[in-house]
């Protein structure tokens, strides 16, 4: 009984900390969609294409020197405060700062002395100027992963959430000034000043959460003993590779990705500058919308794995959190995928009409309207990459993404030459589908117990949303106010559904139907 009531206890500050960083995250990523508004207007669309041609080698090196490193932190220093042992979470930070820093330099140095070589491989040499800029900033979010790392595995999520939004907030602002003030010198010139904003954006959210470490540890009393450096170094690194694995399976795929797209629209017939224009156009705006919705789920998945690692710790099991985590995920890939579909061609052309013309505004339209229904597909798969992680198998979710990978390259090759952008997106769906169904099929022990109900309210919920929305759309008024007040049809509408049918309440972390899913947890508790 006392067990059962200290899950359900750990659950509501599970959601507590979840909600924390959904909400502080969902926060970040609106700032980094509005960032890309008046980006796309100062940089317009080839600026847009140089600028998103940088970023898959960097999230690849980020990949390789810190990967799966605030997985692992989390991890470690939760099982070591589940027994009290302060000492060893404070010799888990250390070990971790000291090897990412030296991961991270050598990814910077890789970065900036490479970077001419990446961009004549991905066929506009204009990026090599952007790569140097960038470079510093492997080092900096090297060194913010185990720091971040660290802070959730103390079940403190505020850091964390805090330091995104102070990345946010420096590139929104420095990262326009310095484009703009250089865009006069070049096109080029204006995306190295783009890059130099997060730069220093990645600079100052290191800081911020530097300065709240030392204020912390000035506090606590260190209890228990230091385990050695090489057993630190084998449980943090042992856990983090196959995350790190895959981790960098996406980018790397994003990189060839990269190298296909401009080169083989330019194999084509068309002009580098053409091509480019498509692939930025098609790339940057579209994603910064794509990726909102996931944010949530993605906030649920880094709070259940201190939660899960605490429970193995101490020989506990807790499925209701993988059953409340799939229910977020329905709520969220549903109601994300349907509202995306439906307002691909409002949103686009609100937001970004400005910086593109009219035909690249329809080309990023048709390309949203594809992409919104992998937005259901990554919701699924981080829960269930989570679960897997839990569970000792991390490599699975890894070989999954490079056998979807692998897919998408193909398809992207094949559907390109005669679909255009729109091809590439649905390769990317196609990619994101199969790699959930191998997800689903590794993870099946975990998720054969999940509710179909909620599945079903959610989709109806949906269903009724875009009635509303789409009857919004269609009355005489202002583009403007038209697709404002259909959002907000939409998002009435769907909500509504949903608490009226019990999938969502004000008061659901105190409720009897999150008891109940904690009970079945425990009842059906065994090792993984």
């Amino acid at each position: 009984m006392r067990a059962g009531i200290r899950i359900i206890i750990r659950m509501k500050n599970f959601f507590r900390s979840a909600a924390f960083l959904a909400a502080a995250g969902l926060v970040a990523k609106v700032i980094g969609a509005l960032y890309k508004i008046p980006l796309v207007t100062v940089l317009g669309a080839e600026g847009m294409g140089i600028y998103q041609l940088v970023f898959p080698a960097y999230t690849t090196l980020l990949a390789l020197s810190s990967g799966g490193i605030p997985q692992a932190v989390s991890r470690s220093t939760a099982r070591a405060l589940a027994v009290g042992n302060t000492r060893e979470s404070r010799r888990i930070l250390t070990v971790s700062v000291l090897s990412l820093a030296a991961a991270g330099l050598a990814g910077s140095l890789i970065m900036a002395l490479g970077g001419a070589f990446f961009a004549r491989l991905q066929g506009n040499p204009l990026a090599a100027a952007a790569y140097v800029a960038l470079a510093p900033s492997v080092l900096f979010v090297s060194l913010l992963a185990a720091l971040r790392g660290w802070w959730q595995g103390r079940n403190n999520m505020f850091p964390t959430a805090a330091s995104q939004l102070v990345e946010q907030v420096v590139k929104l602002g420095a990262g326009l000034f310095f484009a703009a003030a250089l865009m006069p010198y070049g096109v080029e010139c204006g995306v190295a000043g783009a890059a130099i904003g997060i730069t220093a954006s990645e600079a100052l959210a290191l800081l911020a959460l530097a300065v709240g470490l030392l204020a912390r540890r000035r506090n606590e009393t260190p209890e228990g003993a230091a385990p050695p450096v090489r057993a630190v170094l084998a449980d943090v690194y042992g856990s983090a590779l196959p995350i790190s694995f895959g981790s960098l399976v996406l980018p790397l795929l994003q990189l060839i990705d990269s190298v296909m797209i401009v080169n083989i629209l330019v194999a084509g017939g068309m002009p580098v500058t053409e091509a480019t224009s498509l692939y930025g156009a098609a790339g940057a705006p579209v994603s910064a919308i794509v990726n909102l919705p996931a944010v949530v789920t993605s906030a649920v998945a880094a709070a259940l794995v201190p939660r899960f690692s605490a429970a193995l710790k101490r020989g506990e099991r807790a499925d209701g959190y993988v059953a409340e985590g799939m229910k977020y995920a329905h709520v969220v890939g549903l109601g994300g995928s349907a509202a995306l579909c439906l307002f691909a061609r409002p949103l686009v052309t609100l937001l970004y009409s400005s910086g593109l013309t009219p035909a690249l505004t329809e080309v990023a339209a048709s390309v949203l309207r594809v992409s919104s229904v992998s937005v259901l597909y990554v919701c699924y798969m981080q829960i269930a990459t989570t679960y897997l992680q839990a569970a000792g198998r991390a490599y699975v979710p890894a070989v999954n993404l490079l056998i979807g990978g692998a897919l998408k390259a193909v398809l992207t090759a094949l559907l390109l030459p005669l679909a255009g952008m729109t091809g590439s997106a649905a390769a990317s769906v196609a990619a994101y589908a199969v790699t959930f169904a191998l997800d689903a099929a590794a993870a099946l022990d975990g998720l054969r117990g999940i509710p179909a109900r909620p599945f079903a309210v959610c989709a109806l919920s949906a269903a009724a949303a875009c009635l509303a929305g789409g009857a919004v759309l269609m009355l005489p008024l202002p583009p403007v106010a038209a697709t404002l007040t259909a959002l907000a049809a939409f998002g009435t509408v769907y909500l509504a559904a949903l608490a009226a049918a019990g999938v969502l309440h004000p008061r659901e972390l105190l409720s009897r139907s999150v008891k109940i899913n904690a009970a079945a947890g425990v009842k059906k508790s065994k090792k993984y």
